[in-house]
C-alpha cells in the first residue's frame, strides 16, 4: 500500500487527540527536515518514472531514496549523491541508476526546508504498525528564501500491516474529515517556483500550422533551437557533464542546417552574418566534443583489449583528460567573449522581428508546401547517393550520404508537427536505422585516424610509455576489423530504408500541395 497524503487546515492538537484515543500513538521524532530532489538536466529519472531524494532530519543520517513517481520504493543507499551514478557505493541504488543516467550528472532540482513530527501508531500489543507524519513543508527558491507549501499529514504504511493502515485512513477521512490530496510534494514544490517536471528536452518542440507563412514557422523552429542552446550554456561553462556540450553543439548544427536547407525564406543580406557566425561557433566546440567522446568511449576501448594489457591504456586517458581541460578553457573563454554575446543578441533580435514576408520567394508561402518540397528533394538525394554506393566506394562517399541523411532527419524533425505522428515517426525510425550504420562506420574511420594522431602527440609530449603505444596499436587493429564488419552491413541497412513500403509512405506524406499541382 503506497503512502497517503491528507490536507491539514489547522486544529492539529484536536486531530492528534482523536487519533490517540482511537489508536496507540507515540511521538518518535520532531524537528527540522530537509529534502533535496535530484535528477539529470534532461530529467532521465523522472522520464523513467523515478524520483531520487536525499533526506536529512533530526536523529537521521543522510540517505538517498529512489522511488517511483507514485511513491513506491525502488532502492535506497547511504551518503550524498555524487555527480554521477558511478560515484555511489556499489549496491542496489547504483545498479538502478547506472543504466538510466549513463553519462549524465545528477543535479539538485529542488530543495525543501520543512518541519515535521513523526508518530508511531501501535496495535493492541504495542507493535508499530504504521508511521504518521505531520509535515509543514517549504521550498527554497534561488535566494534560499522559504516559500510555504500546503501542510499535510502523511501515512507511511509498513509491510504486512495494510489492514491497520486502511483503518487509520478510514478514521482520518470519516471521523476527522480530512481530505486526501495528491502525494506529489515534488511537483507541488516545482509548481510553487513556476516550473514543471521534464521542462527541458533537446528535441525540437514546436507546433506548426500547415498554412502559416514559412518565415514565421522557421522563426519558431530557430527560436526553439536558441532556447536549447542557451539552456545548455552554463552546463558547458561549468563542464558538469559531456551532454551539455553535446546538446549545445547539436542546437548550433541544427540552426546552421535550418538556415541552409530551407532556402529563400529570409533575405540573404540578413542571414549571411548568422551563417558565418554559427559556423564559427560550431567549429569552437569540435575539439572539446571530440575529447569528450573519446573519454566516454574509454571503458569500451579498454574492454576491447585483453585483460592483462587494459591498464596500459591508463596514460592515454590521462592524456585525454589533460587536453579536454585545455579545450574547455578555450571554449569557455569564447563563450564569454564579446563576439559570442553579439551573435546571441543580434540573433535574438532577428528572431523576434516580424520580417518582410514578401521580400523572398518562400517567406510568405505556406510552410506545408515548402517543407514537403524540401523534404522530397533531400529524400530523393539520399536514395540516389545510397544506390550509387558499392563495395568499392571510398569512405568519403558514405560520409557524404551520412551528411545528407542528417539534413533529411533535421528537416523531418523541424516540421514533424505538420504530419501524423505515427506515420512520420515510422519514417524517422527507418532513417535512424540507416544513420546508425553510417554513423558507426564514420566514427570508426575517424577513431582509427585520430588514435594514430593521439599516439604521435603523446610521444611528442613525452607522455607515452611503450606499453601504452603498443596497447593503442592493438586497439587500432581491432577498430579496423570492426570498421570492415560495419561496412559490410551497409547494403542491408540501405535496402531496408529504401524499400518500396517506405518510399510509398514518403510519397504520400510529402506529396506536392494542391497549389503546386496547378
Amino acid at each position: 500500500m503506497p503512502e497517503s497524503h491528507y490536507r491539514l487546515n489547522g486544529a492539529e492538537e484536536n486531530l492528534l487527540e482523536g487519533l490517540a484515543q482511537e489508536f496507540g500513538l507515540v511521538r518518535e521524532a520532531d524537528g527540522p527536515f530537509e529534502r533535496t530532489f535530484f535528477d539529470s538536466f534532461d530529467w532521465r529519472l523522472y522520464r523513467n518514472g523515478w524520483i531520487l531524494s536525499e533526506d536529512w532530519g533530526e536523529g537521521q543520517e543522510k540517505r538517498s531514496l529512489l522511488q517511483t513517481t507514485e511513491g513506491v520504493w525502488v532502492a535506497e543507499g547511504e551518503g550524498v549523491p555524487g555527480s554521477f551514478a558511478w560515484d555511489f557505493s556499489p549496491g542496489p541504488l547504483r545498479e538502478a541508476l547506472q543504466p538510466v543516467l549513463e553519462m549524465r550528472a545528477l543535479l539538485p532540482v529542488i530543495r525543501l526546508a520543512s518541519r515535521r513530527t513523526i508518530y508511531r501508531v501501535l496495535d493492541e500489543r504495542e507493535k508499530t504498525v504504521l508511521r504518521l507524519e505531520i509535515l509543514h513543508p517549504g521550498v527554497l527558491d534561488g535566494d534560499d528564501a522559504v516559500q510555504a507549501l500546503q501542510p499535510r499529514l502523511i501515512l507511511h504504511p509498513l509491510k504486512g500491516f495494510d489492514k491497520q493502515a486502511r483503518q487509520v485512513a478510514t478514521f482520518l477521512e470519516r471521523s476527522c474529515g480530512l481530505a486526501p490530496m495528491p502525494s506529489d510534494l515534488f511537483e507541488e514544490a516545482l509548481a510553487a517556483l513556476g516550473r514543471a517536471p521534464a521542462d527541458y528536452s533537446s528535441k525540437v518542440d514546436v507546433v506548426l500550422e500547415p498554412g502559416m507563412p514559412t518565415a514565421a514557422a522557421l522563426r519558431q523552429v530557430l527560436s526553439d533551437l536558441l532556447t536549447t542552446l542557451l539552456a545548455n550554456q552554463q552546463g558547458v561553462e561549468d563542464n558538469l557533464d559531456s551532454e551539455f556540450l553535446h546538446d549545445f553543439r547539436v542546437a548550433v548544427r541544427r540552426t546552421r542546417s535550418a538556415l541552409s536547407q530551407v532556402k529563400n525564406v529570409f533575405p540573404a543580406r540578413q542571414i549571411d552574418f548568422f551563417r558565418k557566425e554559427f559556423a564559427w561557433l560550431g567549429n569552437l566546440t569540435s575539439l572539446a566534443r571530440d575529447l569528450d567522446v573519446y573519454l566516454l568511449h574509454f571503458p569500451d576501448f579498454q574492454a576491447r583489449l585483453p585483460a592483462e594489457v587494459r591498464e596500459d591504456l591508463v596514460p592515454f586517458r590521462l592524456f585525454l583528460e589533460k587536453h579536454q581541460k585545455i579545450e574547455y578553457r578555450k571554449l569557455v573563454q569564447q563563450l564569454k567573449s564579446p563576439r559570442f554575446r553579439k551573435l546571441i543578441s543580434r540573433w535574438s533580435d532577428f528572431l523576434d522581428a516580424p520580417g518582410d514576408l514578401e521580400e523572398t520567394p518562400n517567406g510568405a508561402l505556406p510552410i506545408a508546401e515548402v517543407a514537403a518540397r524540401r523534404i522530397r528533394r533531400v529524400y530523393r538525394r539520399v536514395l540516389r547517393e545510397g544506390a550509387a554506393i558499392s563495395a568499392q566506394s571510398p569512405p568519403e562517399d558514405l560520409h557524404e550520404l551520412r551528411k545528407t541523411c542528417k539534413k533529411l532527419r533535421y528537416l523531418m524533425e523541424f516540421f514533424q508537427s505538420l504530419y501524423p505522428p505515427e506515420r512520420i515517426g515510422r519514417l524517422i525510425k527507418a532513417l535512424k536505422g540507416l544513420q546508425d550504420n553510417l554513423g558507426a562506420y564514420q566514427d570508426l574511420h575517424v577513431q582509427v585516424e585520430t588514435l594514430r594522431r593521439f599516439s604521435r602527440e603523446m610521444a611528442e609530449e613525452g607522455d607515452a610509455p611503450a606499453e601504452t603505444l603498443l596497447a593503442l596499436g592493438r586497439l587500432v587493429e581491432g577498430l579496423d576489423r570492426r570498421q570492415i564488419e560495419v561496412r559490410e552491413e551497409f547494403a542491408e541497412r540501405f535496402s531496408r530504408f529504401a524499400r518500396e513500403k517506405n518510399q510509398l509512405l514518403f510519397r504520400e506524406l510529402f506529396k506536392p500541395q494542391a497549389r503546386e499541382q496547378v
